[in-house]
């Protein structure tokens, strides 16, 4: 619904309607992967992201923690 809304009016504020896209391949090393929107990548790092997650057992905590983190940030 935002990329709509960023394709009229709210253009001028910044909310734009090309999104980002990535392909990144996959290996058995990967852990995890984390899905998340501008609200945790505008004001947390990959790697900030990466240890909140890592250290966490569950995977409802974490995503509690990484949206913890990001609010306070």
């Amino acid at each position: 619904m935002s990329r709509a809304f960023g394709d009229f009016c709210l253009k001028d504020y910044g909310l734009i309607s090309v999104q980002n896209v990535y392909y990144p391949k996959l290996t058995d090393q990967h852990e995890f992967v984390v899905l998340a929107t501008y609200g945790v990548w505008d004001v947390l790092k990959n790697d900030e992201v990466v240890k909140i997650v890592g250290s966490m057992n569950n995977r409802s905590m974490a995503a509690r923690s990484v949206v913890d983190h990001a609010v306070k940030a």
